[in-house]
């Protein structure tokens, strides 16, 4: 299979890095998005993590998280390094608040 004239498998190891090598580009007051459902990048979110000391106000978006729990908020103990917004796919009796 190839695609733009390269072989997809070459394109892959081409672009293939480390978790704590992905987040490098992420930065401050960035909103990022994690996978809904099972699809959590744990590793990428524990690599995160590892950056509280230079990072703030980054907001995490996701839906329907399953354990374990974003690392980046069980070690943001000062409560402004990382912002979680929730999605909720049913009814919510307080919906005005449901994403905060």
């Amino acid at each position: 299979m190839t695609y733009q004239n390269k072989d997809v498998w070459q394109q892959y190891k081409e672009k293939l890095c480390t978790a704590d090598e992905a987040v490098r580009c992420i930065k401050s007051g960035d909103w990022i998005t994690y996978a809904f459902f099972n699809g959590k990048p744990v590793a990428c979110d524990i690599a995160l993590a590892k950056r509280k000391d230079e990072l703030k106000d980054v907001h995490v978006y996701g839906a329907v998280t399953i354990p374990p729990i974003p690392e980046v908020l069980t070690q943001d103990t000062t409560r402004g390094l990382f912002v979680q917004r929730l999605s909720f796919f049913s009814p919510h009796p307080d919906h005005e608040n449901a994403v905060s």
